[in-house]
């Protein structure tokens, strides 16, 4: 049992489980960077599946800062090049597509898209009425990076296939919330 709470200070860097005392963190608290889960100030959420936002190994569904993944799985296969950060990353396979529902409009997506053996995964960013507002593929393992997407509107959902032998691989999953104009 955890005595305490997660501190995640925007702005400073204070980040760790601490005791808290009628809202004081008590002295002696050594604040630490989270290896995932991060929000940043302007409202970046990156996800790293490495088990801060509840994705543990063979998890399959779950959702985190109002993002909702379905149809892939939290696993690791020792092999460094299809991960941007860690030992995890989210698995999809062929004839399974992944789809991760935002509760609110996106307006940046940023992610390492691996793909291992001859197989290739593509990206398809859509908005509410299921119009196509970005595509991007993954590059082979080993030569993979995260790279930001490029979207032509607010993106309501993404949905990733991987077709060929093999799988892909999502990392480092970045998306900020849509500003009202």
């Amino acid at each position: 049992m955890r005595i305490g709470t997660w501190v995640n200070v925007k702005g400073g860097v204070a980040f760790g489980w601490c005791l808290l005392v009628s809202g004081l963190v008590l002295t002696g608290c050594s604040p630490s960077t989270p290896s995932d889960g991060t929000t940043t100030d302007d409202g970046t959420v990156t996800i790293q599946f490495e088990g801060a936002e509840g994705t543990g190994a063979g998890t399959t569904t779950f959702t985190h800062e109002g993002a909702m993944f379905t149809g892939g799985t939290v696993r690791s296969l020792g092999q460094p090049d299809l991960y941007a950060s860690g030992q995890f990353a989210y698995e999809v396979l062929p004839g399974s597509p992944v789809t991760v529902t935002f509760d609110e409009p996106i307006e940046f997506l940023e992610l390492f898209l691996a793909s291992s053996g001859n197989g290739l995964t593509v990206l398809t960013a859509l908005d509410a009425e299921g119009r196509v507002l970005g595509l991007h593929q993954s590059s082979p393992a080993g030569n993979a990076s995260t790279q930001e997407v490029t979207l032509s509107g607010e993106v309501t959902s993404v949905v990733f296939i991987h077709t060929g032998d093999d799988d892909g691989w999502i990392d480092d999953f970045s998306f900020r919330v849509a500003q009202p104009s």
